[in-house]
């Protein structure tokens, strides 16, 4: 699942938010990511910020960021490598990284490298999900060690919130 990007990194991928509380079904905000032919749906408590390509959230204490933005790159192996790169410049080398593993999205393929930065006092996760329009989105997620269990929930529910857009 997705983890969340220090307030470092996200200035980078997107303008960071804040927010309070967890998810709750009754009171969240759904945002078309319209050129990736997508949608997330992001609680209420989180502030955030979002354009036709990108979509930024952070916790209040900044112990969980994510930023899920449409990718450059000809295939998902530049994709992860082009994110791991802007993850080495910001908080320095990926530790501990997973090898990329498959797995589907609400029916959409996807690909997930899990690992560990700043001595392992972050952890990360980088997933590229296959949009409906052939696109790249990447979803850089990054969680404080410690915050690890307290945001489990509000991430399953913006995981469960990745969908294909809705025809209106």
């Amino acid at each position: 699942m997705p983890r969340a990007i220090p307030s470092r990194l996200c200035h980078i991928l997107l303008v960071l938010v804040c927010c309070l509380g967890t998810a709750n079904p009754g009171q969240a905000r759904t945002i078309p990511l319209t050129a990736a032919a997508m949608e997330i749906t992001i609680p209420d408590a989180w502030k955030l910020e979002s354009d036709r390509t990108t979509v930024s959230a952070t916790t209040p204490d900044q112990a969980v960021s994510l930023a899920i933005t449409l990718a450059e790159g000809n295939n998902v192996t530049e994709v992860i490598k082009n994110a791991i790169g802007e993850i080495i410049r910001e908080v320095g080398p990926l530790e501990n990284a997973t090898e990329p593993t498959e797995f589907k999205v609400n029916g959409l393929d996807a690909v997930e490298i899990t690992g560990e930065a700043m001595d392992g006092q972050l952890n990360i996760t980088l997933s590229v999900v296959f949009t409906p329009n052939k696109k790249y989105l990447l979803i850089h997620t990054f969680v404080a060690s410690p915050f690890e269990s307290a945001y489990q929930k509000d991430l399953a529910a913006i995981a469960e919130g990745l969908k294909p857009l809705r025809k209106r």
